[in-house]
């Protein structure tokens, strides 16, 4: 597993807030049709 400082995990953290999310993991949790939606943004 991949080891982070604490000043290379807030740098990276800083970089992601940003980011807009494109899938959101509701209630249901990882459903199916979640995993579907994931498959279709990643291609």
């Amino acid at each position: 597993m991949l080891s982070l400082t604490v000043s290379e995990r807030l740098a990276l953290k800083g970089r992601a807030h940003a980011l807009k999310p494109t899938v959101m993991i509701g209630n249901a949790g990882l459903t199916e049709s979640v995993l579907k939606e994931i498959s279709q943004t990643l291609r």
